[in-house]
């Protein structure tokens, strides 16, 4: 019987493994032996559906317990080491210190006039001379490029 643990099964299980799957599929795909827009789409349903499963927080948690069974070395699978991380998350919002609240509030006043000077300058058209009242400094209106990528919804 097919489950949806034996049907992941079927994929790499190893670092090594992994690359070499990689470069096949994309060889493949580059030689025009597949559909690349299904394959593309498919591959994107496939990595939201991992990470959706990775993002359970009873399965992180059942794996975290797992993780600790094997100790601060942690276990290893498939050549690969898993072990149990930990980071602190610091919550400012209590400690009523005026000079980080005057520090995040001149900070977020800093963003925003920046975010606006960028819109001005963004708006200026190329062969137009632009002057800045307050410096005398001549504008050129920023250089951008173009960065393309696909969207699968």
């Amino acid at each position: 019987m097919e489950t949806a643990v034996s049907t992941i099964s079927i994929l790499p299980a190893t670092r090594d493994e992994q690359h070499r799957f990689a470069s096949k599929m994309v060889e493949e795909l580059l030689n025009g032996e597949h559909d690349v827009l299904k394959v593309w789409q498919q591959m994107s349903i496939v990595a939201d559906t991992l990470n959706e499963i990775k993002e359970s927080n009873t399965l992180k948690q059942a794996v975290i317990a797992e993780v600790e069974k094997y100790g601060k070395d942690g276990a290893m699978v498939n050549g690969c080491k898993i072990t149990k991380g930990q980071r602190r998350n610091w919550d400012y919002s209590e400690t009523n210190d005026s000079v980080l609240t005057a520090l995040e509030s001149d900070l977020k006043s800093k963003k925003d006039s920046i975010s606006e000077r960028q819109k001005f300058l963004q708006n200026l058209k190329p062969g137009i001379v632009a002057f800045d009242e307050q410096t005398g400094e001549q504008l050129n209106p920023p250089k951008f490029s173009l960065t393309e990528y696909v969207v699968v919804k």
